[in-house]
């Protein structure tokens, strides 16, 4: 007895299979805030937002332990809430989201992987909780028919301006071209006390004013690694 086609705000408990999220996609055009927090699964269905028209605002499930590929590819998501379940955020998975201005990854997650936010043309902050466990950020390139092609998870980000990784004190590796061409970049804030190691021009063409603020006590030897001198000026975090 729904009119489902006017439907704009909707929350879901129980459980959702495929169909159910194809007839979310379809059938509810003007769905723009979606609620599945208390739905009882670990894994959406494949590509469940992909290209999404409608949804705006989503809270995901609590127990989701992975964002797979393409979830979110090109959809008209401009907020998401990730529960503190998320351990893996796979590749593609918020390509293109342009109506995105900032995200917050929970604690959880430990890998971010290549291209996982490329294209987000909007993204302006991204801050991971307290407590955080990353580990890795993804990224690659290759050459094809003559041209290079980037796959840094945050790589070609032009509004990109503040990355707040304090709270990141596990941090291995960031790669390939990871930040790459992120032209506004100012302020990039990280919590482990060794530079994790950095792929091929992982910070390569950001802000010419960009501040690198690192754990106290560990400034020099941020400033005597690789790609990790990109940034103008490395201070401490109390500074």
């Amino acid at each position: 007895g729904y009119d489902y086609a006017n439907i704009e705000s909707l929350k879901i408990t129980g459980v959702l299979n495929d169909v159910d999220f194809l007839f979310i996609y379809r059938m509810m055009p003007n769905l723009k805030d979606l609620d599945i927090s208390e739905v009882n699964i670990t894994a959406l269905p494949t590509q469940a937002f992909y290209n999404s028209k409608n949804v705006e605002n989503l809270i995901l499930p609590n127990t989701l332990t992975t964002i797979g590929e393409q979830m979110f590819y090109q959809s008209k998501l401009k907020t998401v809430v990730i529960p503190a379940s998320v351990e893996t955020i796979e590749e593609f998975a918020f390509t293109n989201c342009t109506a995105l201005t900032s995200i917050e990854i929970p604690a959880s997650v430990e890998t971010i992987d290549a291209t996982a936010f490329k294209g987000c043309s909007q993204l302006a902050t991204v801050t991971f909780e307290k407590g955080s466990q990353l580990k890795t950020i993804g990224g690659g390139y290759e050459l094809y028919n003559s041209r290079y092609y980037y796959y840094g998870a945050f790589c070609q980000l032009n509004e990109l301006m503040t990355v707040d990784m304090s709270e990141c004190t596990r941090v291995e590796k960031i790669g390939d071209y990871a930040f790459y061409g992120d032209s506004e970049l100012r302020l990039f804030k990280i919590g482990t006390a060794t530079p994790p190691s950095c792929g091929t021009r992982a910070f390569y063409s950001i802000n010419p004013y960009s501040v690198l603020k690192v754990l106290s006590g560990h400034a020099d030897a941020y400033k005597a690694a690789t790609e990790w001198t990109r940034f103008a000026s490395i201070t401490g975090l109390d500074e």
